[in-house]
């Protein structure tokens, strides 16, 4: 976003209500805590993973075991494991990011000590509305990408218990193989309970994983913004200061010391940029896999839930909602990791144009010398992939390559199982 002047900055301050900056990352961080991802350091740490294992096997483990059961059972039978298939590739995905958060721990957790760091904190108080627009930009996308899912496991559960209350027809949330008869009592309420917490447990969760990653991006997206705003505004309070000396107390001592706090400025301003492309780099580094794997997962389940949808003889309201909202969610999922790959990649191409609107040619030359570094490096914007394969951009969503390779994938294989259910 390119600003021109402080009095855009003035009106921006109106318009921005305060938050606690980067409590989003706080929010989807507590939940993923709660849900036995993140073990604590300390002598609480084994009995932690003791937790972990028994959360896990509700919301992870046993939904795997009985999918992959259900498959077995059901091989050959294509509209029962397209029908199966969607919630199982969604469960893998979500396996492989809680062994990529368990595995990686320690080197997220060097990513959040980092947003402490006084580089990255140094510039929140006296610009402290751009970090709150960015958390609540965090919060909106969280907020909004929940909606989604929360919409699809209710009408799933609301299903199930409305069949029961209306048809007395017991009807598993998820129907799924079990190696026991679970239609006879307390069975069927013990696994409806089992599948009810399970399912919404694991939307929550899997929404907090994606939406601190999405997080993240959004702290290096604040930073560079905080960056751009320091190199406009770098030296206005050091010349502030100087302008406060009368005309007759000006001498060379006084015009190098405002060189010199302005020099002192610019170096912050490189280990800031610095500071910020490595960060970046992490996520990359940490995230990238699972990005990928979710995308081709997500690319499945829209192929499997449209051919499900065109199969369909009785539309049940709930379940049509169910699925329509399971499917946005799906979509929105790829939407805010390109949506957040898009922002830190415009941010960090920006802090060329906007190095060139600072008050650079009042400074001496080595000054200069050190906008032109950051000029440099700013002309390699940073760009996030998934898997080092797609690059994580609007553009590629809408134009060219995600969105529309997602869905002309997607559309092939709805053709073969069309093709293959009608003969």
């Amino acid at each position: 976003m390119e600003i021109q002047n402080m009095g855009f900055y003035e009106s921006r301050k109106k318009s921005v209500k305060p938050i606690k900056t980067n409590v989003h990352l706080q929010v989807s961080l507590s939940i993923i805590r709660y849900m036995g991802t993140w073990p604590p350091q300390g002598r609480y740490r084994n009995l932690y993973f003791v937790y972990s294992f028994l959360v896990l096997n509700i919301i992870l483990g046993s939904f795997l075991f009985a999918q992959f059961g259900t498959i077995i059972m059901i091989w050959g039978d294509i509209e029962k494991m397209v029908s199966c298939g969607a919630l199982l590739m969604t469960n893998i995905a979500h396996a492989f990011k809680v062994v990529v958060m368990l595995r990686h721990q320690k080197s997220i957790q060097i990513l959040l000590d980092s947003l402490q760091d006084e580089l990255f904190t140094r510039n929140n108080e006296r610009f402290k509305f751009i970090a709150y627009e960015y958390t609540w930009k965090g919060i909106f996308h969280h907020v909004a990408y929940q909606s989604f899912g929360t919409v699809a496991v209710l009408c799933w559960v609301f299903t199930s218990i409305s069949d029961l209350i209306i048809k007395h027809m017991k009807r598993l949330p998820i129907p799924l193989w079990y190696p026991f008869n679970v239609t006879n009592t307390p069975a069927f309420e013990l696994i409806t309970l089992q599948q009810t917490v399970g399912v919404i447990s694991g939307c929550f969760h899997n929404v907090a994983m994606d939406t601190l990653i999405t997080g993240l991006i959004t702290v290096a997206c604040c930073q560079f913004e905080l960056l751009k705003t320091n190199i406009i505004t770098i030296g206005s309070n050091v010349n502030h200061e100087f302008c406060k000396i009368s005309h007759n107390e000006i001498n060379v001592t006084n015009v190098e010391d405002n060189e010199n706090k302005v020099w002192q400025e610019m170096r912050k301003c490189i280990a800031h940029n610095n500071k910020i492309i490595e960060f970046s780099k992490e996520i990359q580094s940490l995230f990238g896999t699972a990005i990928f794997l979710q995308f081709l997962a997500n690319c499945v389940i829209i192929c499997l839930t449209t051919f499900n949808m065109s199969q369909t003889t009785v539309f049940v309201p709930s379940e049509i909602l169910g699925t329509v909202a399971y499917t946005c969610c799906m979509v929105y999922q790829i939407f805010i990791y390109c949506w957040h790959g898009n922002e830190l990649w415009l941010q960090s191409e920006s802090v060329l144009r906007m190095s060139f609107t600072s008050n650079w040619w009042e400074h001496n030359r080595r000054y200069k010398k050190a906008l032109q570094m950051v000029m440099l490096r700013a002309s390699r914007p940073v760009i996030l992939t998934a898997g080092k394969l797609l690059k994580l951009s609007l553009e590629t969503f809408v134009a060219s390559n995600i969105f529309f390779q997602i869905l002309r994938v997607s559309y092939s294989l709805f053709t073969v199982l069309k093709t293959s259910t009608d003969h």
